[in-house]
C-alpha cells in the first residue's frame, strides 16, 4: 500500500508531535526524527562546555566546533554531538533555555542541514515547528497539530513531577514558549498553507494516526 515517502509534523510545545511520529513510523515502518530532541541534545551540550546562552558570540563560537552525526535507526533516529550521545534532556533549566538556543540562526541552520538530509532518504517522518513551511516545504504530506493550551498543558502536567510545578506554572511556561515560537524572526511557528490541520483536542491519538494515515495513502494510478 503506497504512502507519502515524507511526511512532516508541525505544531507547538505539548501537542503530542513526538507521540503520533512514533506511532506512525511503527505503522508505517518509517524512521521517525524529534527535531526538538536535537535542539534539546544541542542545549544541553552548550551548558556542559560551558557556553552561554544569552550570549550571542558565545554559543556562536561553540557553533564552530558543533558536529552532528546521524545514525539511523527505526522506527526513530539517533544521533551524536561531536562523538557524543546528549543524555538527561528532559529539565526545567533545558526547558527554559532551548528556546532561546532555537532561535539563533545559525544553530537553525546546522538543524536544517540534518533535518534535509534525513529526509532526502525518504520514507522519513520528521517532526518540529518549521518542518513544512522552512525544512521541507515540497514534503509529499504536512501535518499541523492544532491543541488548546489547556490540553496541551494538562497533558504536560500529567507527566511531569506535579509537585515540582503546578498546573498554572506549566500553562504559563508553555503560554511564553508558543509566543517565542511564533514570533522569533528565523522561521517562525505556523502552519504550512498546505497542511492538513487536526484538531486533536479531546482525541486519542488512535485517532489521530488514523486521520493521519488516511491522508497519507496515496491512490495507485490506474494503468488501463
Amino acid at each position: 500500500m503506497p504512502y507519502a515517502r515524507i511526511i512532516t509534523i508541525d505544531g507547538p510545545a505539548g501537542c503530542g508531535k513526538t507521540t503520533l511520529g512514533y506511532r506512525l513510523a511503527e505503522e508505517l515502518n518509517y524512521s521517525f526524527l524529534d527535531s526538538g530532541i536535537l535542539y534539546r541534545a544541542i542545549t544541553r551540550h552548550v551548558m556542559n562546555v560551558g557556553a552561554k546562552p544569552h550570549q550571542l558570540d558565545s554559543v556562536q563560537a561553540y557553533t564552530e566546533t558543533l558536529t552532528l552525526t546521524i545514525k539511523k535507526l527505526r522506527p526513530r533516529f539517533q544521533f551524536e554531538i561531536n562523538g557524543k550521545k546528549v543524555s538527561k534532556l528532559n529539565s526545567l533549566q533545558i526547558d527554559k533555555l532551548v528556546p532561546i538556543i532555537a532561535a539563533y540562526p545559525f544553530i537553525r541552520e546546522k538543524v536544517r542541514a540534518m533535518q534535509r538530509e534525513i529526509a532526502a532518504q525518504g520514507q522519513v517522518i520528521i517532526a518540529g515547528r518549521d518542518i513544512g513551511t522552512v525544512i521541507l516545504p515540497d514534503a509529499d504530506l504536512k501535518i499541523y497539530l492544532d491543541v488548546s493550551l489547556e490540553e496541551r498543558a494538562v497533558r504536560r502536567h500529567a507527566k511531569q513531577n506535579t509537585e515540582e510545578r503546578s498546573l498554572d506554572q506549566v500553562r504559563e511556561d508553555m503560554r511564553l514558549r508558543d509566543i517565542a515560537d511564533a514570533t522569533r524572526e528565523t522561521s517562525p511557528m505556523r502552519a504550512a498553507t498546505d497542511a492538513v490541520i487536526i484538531k486533536t483536542d479531546g482525541l486519542h491519538v488512535d485517532e489521530v494516526v488514523a486521520t493521519v494515515l488516511q491522508h497519507a495513502y496515496i491512490e495507485p494510478e490506474n494503468e488501463d
